[in-house]
């Protein structure tokens, strides 16, 4: 690919520096630069690799910089303009360091990536049929392959570049009173707007994942962000407090898929059937709400150490699914220096619990109701049987009890030569060994492998070495661990000792599962 790029820029500045001179305030001033030039641009071929954030069109730019004072009044400001997406603009207010504020505002493009999908692989048609046969079918006595499954893909947009408009915008304030500098409350609010549109890929198969489809899909987005807390301040100690409230919100309007009705009626076919004439949501970014209190402390103890020490609550919550999780988190760390400063120790310790709630599956909302009955399939079930035979709880893989400890340390061996290590030891827990626990008691609950923990045993050593001020040399050593990981049984694949399929009566008995 033949990437070119080049960009030309006259500059022309100018400098103004005001003194306003009064015998009652001799320290007043006013400063200010400004800024004024002409940007040419050329490109070709991919946007996304020579100007994935940056702008690609010729134009004038210009910008301003101003500086005040006046008596305890401290202001100024910052503006810059490159084009119409891509600018930004501050500025400060300072009252005898009692108040301080500050604003500032951004914004720039982001082009993002046209997956061209299978284009390459075959230019004569949209499709291939692939290598693996789908699915597993039991007859009454065995397990038998239904067959080889074909492979479809489409772009529905063809040539369009897709890209984000994003802007940003920031203000916080600070109060310090005289009589009682100690304590700074603090209040802050951010704003992140996202806008412009984005592929996305997603299988549009009436009955297993056998058509790609590539469309573009509508970014409206708008993150906000309110804090609120305050710092101590008060000899060897600092602590704060902050509470947080986020609301992200999508604007962009719902996204939907209408599938053509079921061909044909054939057995074979009927276990891999989703959908028949049926309209189904795709790319869906939920709303979402984030509350979150966190509480820190930073304490200089004697001989060059530190401790420090936070506690984080956050709760997260779905508003598009009404589904929501809750953490805590507890943080310790204490560093010191020996041997003359050159021995750094660090040693930490973290815990956190996560609680993610479950969610009840009803197959309802998967109905297939246009299925004639015949005599191997009666109705919108299997073997007829309703659906609803199947109906699970899925359980959260997130829920989890995590602890963690380690030291590192980092040794002066001599000018410029550094040894630094470290060892972690991590235990994960989590609160079931199921990924599904069906309803009904006839069928066997897909579980995860082992009992739901896993420890991890993390070691890593390195030497730094700068010989000369342009070399720089690293050798490195690391070991990892993990006994009993996280696993799925289904996720293992048919032959193993641990496949258990569901059928109607429950699972298969001719797989052990133990």
């Amino acid at each position: 690919m033949k990437e070119s790029k080049w960009i030309w820029f006259l500059i022309i500045s100018f400098f103004v520096t005001v003194g306003v001179a009064r015998a009652e305030e001799p320290k007043d001033t006013f400063k200010c630069s400004v800024k004024m030039g002409y940007h040419f641009v050329g490109h070709s071929d991919e946007k996304t690799k020579v100007g994935e954030y940056e702008t690609l069109s010729s134009g004038p730019d210009g910008g301003v910089d101003f500086d005040a004072v006046m008596g305890k009044f401290l202001f100024g400001g910052h503006m810059f303009y490159y084009d119409t997406r891509d600018k930004e603009w501050s500025g400060y207010l300072d009252y005898a360091r009692i108040i301080r504020s500050n604003y500032s505002y951004n914004s720039f493009i982001h082009r993002t990536r046209h997956d061209r999908l299978f284009a390459n692989k075959d230019k004569t048609s949209d499709g291939f049929t692939a290598i693996n046969p789908f699915a597993w079918l039991w007859n009454g006595s065995e397990y038998e392959l239904e067959g080889a499954q074909k492979a479809k893909y489409t772009d529905l947009d063809t040539g369009r570049d897709y890209q984000i408009h994003r802007s940003e915008q920031k203000w916080d304030t600070e109060f310090q009173a005289p009589s009682f500098p100690y304590v700074i409350p603090e209040i802050s609010i951010r704003q992140e707007v996202r806008k412009g549109w984005r592929q996305h890929t997603f299988m549009a198969g009436k009955c297993a994942a056998c058509h790609v489809v590539g469309t573009g899909l509508r970014v409206d987005e708008r993150t906000t962000d309110i804090k609120a807390g305050g710092t101590l301040k008060y000899g060897i100690i600092t602590a704060s407090y902050f509470h947080t409230e986020r609301d992200f919100d999508n604007k962009a309007l719902a996204n939907y898929y209408n599938f053509d009705g079921v061909g044909g009626d054939k057995a074979v076919y009927r276990s891999r059937l989703l959908y028949d004439y049926s309209t189904s949501e795709f790319g869906e970014t939920p709303e979402v709400q984030k509350h979150m209190d966190s509480l820190k402390a930073r304490v200089r103890l004697p001989h060059h150490s530190t401790f420090y020490s936070s506690y984080v609550y956050s709760r997260v919550v779905n508003n598009t699914t009404d589904n929501s999780y809750n953490m805590d988190t507890y943080f310790a760390r204490l560093t010191t220096l020996l041997l003359n400063n050159k021995l750094s120790i660090s040693g930490h310790f973290k815990y956190y619990n996560l609680d993610n709630e479950d969610v009840i599956i009803d197959l309802n909302n998967y109905n297939i109701v246009n299925i004639a009955a015949d005599t191997s399939v009666s109705g919108p079930g299997y073997g007829g049987l309703p659906v609803t035979y199947w109906n699970y709880d899925r359980k959260s893989s997130m829920s989890r009890v995590v602890t963690e400890t380690g030291v590192d340390f980092n040794y002066n061996i001599a000018p410029r030569y550094s040894l630094i290590g470290g060892y972690t030891l991590k235990r994960l827990e989590r609160d079931t060994n199921y990924s599904k626990e069906y309803f009904n008691t006839a069928l066997a609950n897909d579980r995860y492998l082992d009992d739901g923990t896993t420890t991890y045993n993390m070691f890593k050593l390195a030497l730094n070495a700068r010989t000369f001020n342009s070399l720089t040399g690293r050798v490195s050593y690391e070991f990892y661990h993990a006994k009993s990981p996280f696993q799925n049984w289904h996720g293992i694949c048919y032959g193993t000792e641990w496949y258990n399929i569901n059928g109607p009566g429950g699972s298969d008995p001719s797989i052990d599962s133990s």
